[in-house]
């Protein structure tokens, strides 16, 4: 069995199995829909090629949904630490197509809706305390955020721009990206930004970074979780979310040795690191 170990800021997953089961076991969903420069439906399952196209046009957080479009998976699993106000959804099916057949934009249908044509998956979110049955070959993908979690809300990114690209932003007041994006200029000294504020959609979550004691809690969990249901994936791959500090840095290497060495207890792993 292999066992990836993977840092990446980008998209960093490449799987070889067809129309399996995906386990994704995060705090972030991950099936956000991307749009693509150039169409899915040239896409060739060789590695060279499905490492190219996750580098240039996937991010870590919308790579499900294509794998999903290209026949990988059929399922998707998603195991999370809930909300208090939140509940866990059954599985439902949906039709997933792109506009127009040009592989670039991606669409989701229920499966009951008038969209015929498309690839079918199923969907699931659920807990560690409900159980799971599967006939399919899995694929186990754990983001270590999910043992504790920095939660990044309201961030602000500042893009460097040029003075002309300034200055023709702020003699607009119609110019496109006032209403694409909420975002503003900022000088600071000789240099210029463009700042997107990731502030819209505000919404108060409690603390998501836990003690050292709950993480061995919830590793200790999710591994017995793992042996009840009979989890034997065919690959292990796992995730630190270094670079997108989703995982809190003073935890990431306590998170990564209690991880592997109670998945041991369980799956002869052979280590791979991507980066």
């Amino acid at each position: 069995m292999k066992l990836f170990w993977s840092g990446m800021m980008q998209s960093r997953k490449i799987f070889f199995l067809r129309r399996g089961m995906l386990l994704h076991v995060d705090q972030h969903s991950d099936m956000a829909r991307p749009v693509l420069r150039t169409s899915i439906n040239e896409l060739k399952l060789e590695k060279e090629a499905l490492l190219s196209f996750t580098y240039d046009e996937l991010g870590i957080g919308n790579y499900i949904l294509p794998a999903v479009f290209t026949g990988i998976f059929n399922t998707v699993y998603w195991m999370q630490h809930l909300d208090p106000a939140s509940k866990t959804k059954p599985t439902q099916e949906f039709i997933l197509s792109t506009y127009k057949n040009e592989g670039k934009i991606f669409l989701i249908n229920k499966k009951n809706s008038s969209e015929r044509t498309g690839i079918p998956y199923r969907r699931r979110d659920f807990t560690v305390k409900e159980p799971l049955r599967h006939t399919q070959p899995l694929v186990l993908d754990i983001d270590i955020d999910y043992f504790s979690c920095n939660v990044y809300q309201n961030r602000l990114i500042r893009l460097e721009i040029t003075r002309d690209q300034f200055e023709r932003f702020n003699d607009n007041k119609y110019h496109l990206m006032r209403f694409e994006y909420s975002c503003y200029s900022e000088q600071v000294d000789d240099q210029f930004f463009m700042v997107f504020n990731q502030s819209e959609d505000i919404v108060i979550r409690p603390p998501a970074k836990v003690s050292k004691n709950q993480i061995l809690h919830r590793i200790d969990g999710f591994v017995e979780w793992l042996s009840e249901n009979h989890i034997n994936p065919n690959i292990v791959e796992i995730c630190r979310n270094t670079f997108s500090e989703y995982t809190p840095k003073d935890q990431r290497e306590f998170i990564e040795e209690k991880l592997e060495s109670k998945l041991g207890t369980l799956y002869n792993l052979q280590e791979t690191f991507l980066k």
